[in-house]
């Protein structure tokens, strides 16, 4: 059986928006700063994004 790799940053982007999304669904937070919270996660995997095509760009 072939191992999954996972890459770090997505795996956590994934963790904070399930964070966010359970403190929406129990009123901790409303939907503004859900929202706010994406645009964070977004431009973090952009972030990595860009990292890797620049690095691939490198080699």
């Amino acid at each position: 059986m072939a191992a999954v790799e996972i890459d770090n940053s997505k795996f956590h982007a994934m963790m904070e928006y399930l964070r966010l999304a359970r403190a929406k669904n129990e009123k901790r937070i409303s939907e503004e700063q859900l929202n706010g919270g994406m645009t964070q996660i977004e431009i973090a995997l952009m972030d990595n994004i860009i990292r890797r095509v620049n690095d691939a760009k490198r080699s």
